[in-house]
């Protein structure tokens, strides 16, 4: 699961504040649902300043597209 994790992000993403303080479950839902590494970024970005929960994060995501 990690290397899934890991492949499609350059290194020096992952440890990214915004990743790195992301919940492990978070991560792993905008891994599953995007394919945009700046998309995951920024999701994973709002997710800390606003402190979705995974229920929320995943209604957004939903909602956005």
């Amino acid at each position: 699961m990690t290397r899934s994790f890991a492949e499609p992000l350059p290194q020096e993403i992952i440890v990214r504040q915004a990743l790195g303080q992301s919940p492990w479950n978070h991560n792993l839902m905008l891994l599953s649902k995007l394919k945009d590494t700046q998309t995951h970024l920024w999701y994973a970005e709002e997710t800390l300043g606003k402190g979705y929960s995974r229920n929320v994060l995943a209604m957004q995501m939903d909602t956005a597209a």
